[in-house]
């Protein structure tokens, strides 16, 4: 509670307003036809008032009814062919959604749960406890506001994805589409950090400031312990280019940037 109220986010989802809005799946209404609108709705009164008219006065043929009847009935199919139409996509989305989230539940809920243990600094098997390690360098020690290993920044990934563990459980289709992107979101602010890392772990090797064991080391635990990471990446990209493919909607990021090995 404090962190939401820290982070000044809403109720709903406490990281919301610092890394993105859900993407939102419904489409622009459709503007009326402009010939209906100038032209046939137009005439259509004014062959009802004239038929209303000159049947108070003489008695009109059959032909001149039933064209008016069919006029009438053109009328209504044009008029209401758009909204039927619309009615029926949306329906239609709407089943196709709510497959689509049974059929991921399993696999967000799997991707949930590694995620977490990705994000796990007490993991001996993960980049982000190398990271750790290797801040307590003397060689690496930094003062400054970010240093190597940002505990407030990896708190604040885990408390946004302890968020998703009791929200997972009973979502439906209405909020599939704001936790994919959501949870795609968080995974990309996970992958940047280590991305950073790497980068500053790269620098400090390329311009020797690492002695040759901490060199060695750093080389060795990095290059190992980031095959979990990039097979997480790998196999959330494809869950996250089949879900925007079956929902024919960008519901989640399916492009992260490869976390490299250290040389």
């Amino acid at each position: 509670m404090r962190l939401r109220r820290r982070l000044g986010a809403s109720p709903e989802s406490p990281f919301q307003d610092l890394f993105g809005s859900p993407v939102k799946g419904n489409p622009e209404p459709r503007a009326p036809r402009p010939w209906l609108t100038r032209f046939l709705l137009p005439l259509g009164a004014v062959l009802i008032a004239a038929l209303s008219f000159l049947t108070q006065n003489i008695t009109l043929p059959a032909w001149a009814v039933r064209t008016a009847v069919v006029y009438l009935a053109v009328v209504i199919v044009v008029t209401l062919y758009d909204p039927a139409i619309q009615t029926y996509r949306c329906l239609v989305r709407r089943s196709q959604l709510s497959r689509l989230a049974r059929f991921s539940r399993p696999r967000l809920e799997e991707a949930i749960v590694e995620l977490k243990r990705l994000l796990s600094s007490d993991n001996a098997s993960n980049v982000l406890y190398v990271v750790k390690e290797t801040a307590q360098w003397d060689e690496l020690r930094v003062s400054g506001p970010s240093p190597l290993y940002d505990a407030e920044h990896l708190e604040s990934l885990r408390g946004w994805l302890s968020s998703f563990e009791s929200r997972i459980v009973s979502y439906g289709r209405c909020e599939f589409a704001s936790l994919c992107h959501e949870l795609g979101t968080l995974i990309n602010q996970y992958n940047r950090f280590c991305l950073i890392r790497h980068r500053a772990l790269q620098e400090a090797l390329t311009t020797g400031k690492l002695t040759d064991t901490h060199a060695r080391y750093l080389k060795q635990q990095w290059n190992v312990h980031r095959e979990g990471h990039a097979q997480f990446i790998r196999k959330w990209t494809e869950l996250s280019m089949t879900i925007n493919d079956r929902s024919a909607m960008r519901l989640c990021i399916d492009y992260y940037e490869a976390l490299g090995t250290i040389e």
